[in-house]
């Protein structure tokens, strides 16, 4: 008896993993805002605005699970460009 691996589940899963982390970040990036916003640096501002923008829109930007050979290669993906450029993997 053979099985196969679902791999919408593990397509969500992967995403729950990696929101994990990114919430992290998110509560980084509220302390940076934060600084910003007692220095009155509206271009700092502007720039966590856009980090946590990025990293709020992550689920819907991940590919379907139809463009993932196997669950290894849903595994081994990882967000990139934006504010990933600088997410931890773990």
């Amino acid at each position: 008896m053979a099985f196969s691996v679902n791999l919408t589940k593990a397509r969500n899963l992967h995403i729950d993993s990696i929101r994990v982390i990114r919430n992290r970040e998110l509560v980084k990036l509220d302390a940076d805002y934060m600084k910003a916003l007692e220095a009155d640096d509206s271009s700092a501002q502007t720039t966590v605005k856009n980090k946590k923008t990025d990293l709020r829109n992550m689920p819907a930007n991940v590919p379907a699970v139809g463009t993932f050979a196997d669950a290894d290669a849903i595994k081994a993906y990882w967000p990139s460009g934006g504010a990933f450029g600088n997410l931890p993997t773990s």
